[in-house]
């Protein structure tokens, strides 16, 4: 029923303002924005979103007792007369916006939308550029990846990134479907020890799909990916499961998802030997459906220096992916003198 409703509310607006997926939440006493992304959306570095959905410059300094937005992003049931156009106009507010929503939905063809097909839909975060921002750093600091720049310059119609413009930043996560169900209020005490955060002793809860690891606030560069080994079985089965999502993810076209995903499990630098050759050959994957070819090809190098016997099945993979990977491979085969 929430979704019938929820699709009449506009996914624009300040903190003071609901939107489509929020929900109201009560700091309590010694619970960080980190303490709550964690619970609602699986990963402590997405309280990125709550901070900007409540315009907090300092995310360190929350009060207890202050009631904060928790946005989270819905899904949209195409009916008879829709168009992608229409969707973004009516939602997002601008009809060009639809090239996101495909992007986000795997879909490649936008007249093909069919009756009772769900989308994801976005919630907006608003950003005020600052001084030596670039379109690398916004979509670094939001979705932990520089490859979405393009995706806010065309959302925004091609900012002029002046210190002071407003700018909307989309955030199409699957993690923050459905953060109603995960309603948790505790109790604003002031008496209550700060070590002991209401969120610390509660189990996980049940999303919708696999959440993603936590990780640090700043994101590490990735230019020189980790390669530390699992540290014990538990995590090593963890990191599958996760690394499992994430491939699923993309496997199922959602790429934003999925490749982000990816991307943070190789940040962590969890992932042992064994999997990373699965983990650099998706990330390769993933730059070749976002238009990033250079990254690619140093993705597909890391994978052929891994496994020097990697190949791809011509029926089953695209041909850009297989073009891009033979040239790498090609290149291998002509440095080593061996066949890749």
């Amino acid at each position: 029923m929430w979704r019938r409703c929820l699709i009449l509310l506009l996914l624009v607006g300040g903190p003071q303002t609901a939107t489509a997926g929020d929900l109201r939440h009560r700091v309590g006493a010694g619970e960080t924005l980190a303490d709550i992304a964690k619970h609602y959306y699986g990963a402590a570095w997405k309280a990125v979103y709550i901070q900007a959905r409540n315009d907090i410059s300092d995310a360190r300094q929350v009060a207890p007792g202050t009631r904060l937005y928790v946005p989270g992003c819905w899904v949209y049931t195409v009916r008879r007369g829709d168009s992608a156009a229409v969707i973004a106009k009516r939602y997002l507010g601008d009809a060009n916006r639809y090239v996101a929503v495909m992007q986000a939905n795997g879909i490649k063809d936008a007249s093909g939308l069919e009756v009772g097909s769900e989308l994801l839909m976005p919630f907006h975060l608003r950003h005020i550029v600052e001084s030596g921002d670039t379109l690398a750093t916004i979509s670094r600091r939001y979705y932990r990846s520089t490859r979405l720049a393009n995706m806010i310059r065309d959302y925004n119609g091609a900012p002029q990134l002046t210190p002071g413009e407003r700018l909307t930043v989309p955030i199409f996560d699957r993690a923050t479907i459905d953060v109603q169900s995960r309603r948790y209020t505790p109790p604003a005490s002031p008496a209550a020890p700060v070590a002991a955060s209401p969120l610390a002793n509660r189990p996980a809860p049940t999303a919708p799909s696999k959440p993603q690891p936590s990780a640090p606030e700043e994101p590490e560069d990735t230019s020189a990916a980790p390669s530390a080994p699992v540290a014990n079985d538990d995590t090593a089965a963890s990191v599958s499961a996760e690394l499992r999502d994430a491939i699923g993810a993309y496997r199922r076209g959602e790429f934003v998802v999925g490749c982000g995903a990816l991307e943070t499990l190789l940040e962590e630098g969890k992932v042992g030997t064994a999997e990373r050759a699965l983990l650099v050959s998706h990330l390769g994957f993933c730059a070749v459906a976002f238009g990033d070819t250079r990254a690619a090809r140093d993705y597909f190098r890391s994978w052929v220096e891994i496994d020097p016997r990697a190949t791809l099945n011509p029926i089953t993979t695209s041909p850009k992916i297989l073009n891009v990977f033979a040239e790498v491979a090609e290149a291998a085969k002509s440095s080593t003198g061996a066949s890749p």
